[in-house]
């Protein structure tokens, strides 16, 4: 890629999140796991992020086995009354949900029962990894989620510090069909200096396809918003590294 040169120099006109106008990772639905607890907290969010320009949202609240044990029931149920707040609200944001999944034995047994909740126009699932260990047979499961005909999607890469020195399972997972989602709050160094940097690598590497906000409460918003003064945010926008508008 010939931009990655001066992909990190100043910009005159910044791009604003206006531009990337679509967000494929957040935890706005109340009360379900580690993000938004009520209404009223979600929809002044989804307010805040309507008035900087995001048109679509995808809702992906965790899938784990052990902490959130979410189900397509739970999570539409929650998702139904969120768009029954916004309209009360005069809030008019396209909505979608679909789940944040944790790699492991329980999302390998949801893929067989074909319980997988996507998005988009190719079948799109957001995965995630432990950030202490990656599951033994991830790179099994994804190949299985694949061969079903899905899309996958893999969370916030640059928080998964045993990668942080080593680059060659992303460039390989990503070789093999495997999208990359950054959070935008890592350009902002919301998780330390050390994440913003590896996003910077990763960008530079040609490694990450997708952004998400990963908001969860009002710390995360700010962090988002905030990254719109970030030279890093501005040229990846510039030069397109972000293609979140072609999802849908």
């Amino acid at each position: 890629m010939s931009f990655l040169k001066g992909l990190f120099t100043s910009s005159k006109n910044a791009p604003s999140l206006a531009e990337l106008e679509t967000d494929i990772h957040s935890h706005f639905l109340p009360g379900i796991d580690d993000g938004c607890k009520t209404l009223e907290e979600s929809v002044g969010l989804l307010k805040q992020y309507s008035n900087v320009g995001i048109k679509r949202v995808v809702c992906t609240p965790h899938i784990q086995k052990e902490f959130y044990k979410n189900t397509k029931e739970t999570i539409s149920k929650a998702f139904v009354s969120l768009q029954d707040a916004m309209k009360e609200a005069g809030l008019n944001l396209e909505m979608y949900y679909a789940a944040e999944y944790l790699i492991d034995d329980h999302f390998e047994e949801l893929i067989e029962k074909d319980e997988i909740l996507h998005f988009g126009k190719s079948r799109f699932v957001l995965t995630e990894l432990s950030y202490f260990t990656p599951y033994p047979r991830y790179k099994e499961i994804i190949k299985k989620l694949q061969n079903k005909g899905y899309t996958v999607i893999l969370a916030h890469p640059e928080r998964y510090s045993y990668w942080h020195y080593n680059l060659d399972t992303l460039k390989e997972l990503h070789r093999d069909g495997v999208l990359m989602q950054v959070n935008l709050p890592s350009l902002t160094a919301y998780y330390g200096n050390t994440v913003r940097k590896q996003v910077i690598t990763l960008i530079r590497k040609g490694l990450i396809d997708l952004a998400g906000g990963d908001i969860h409460n009002q710390r995360y918003m700010n962090a988002v918003i905030n990254v719109q003064k970030e030279k890093a945010f501005g040229n990846a926008m510039k030069y397109n590294v972000f293609k979140n508008k072609l999802l849908f």
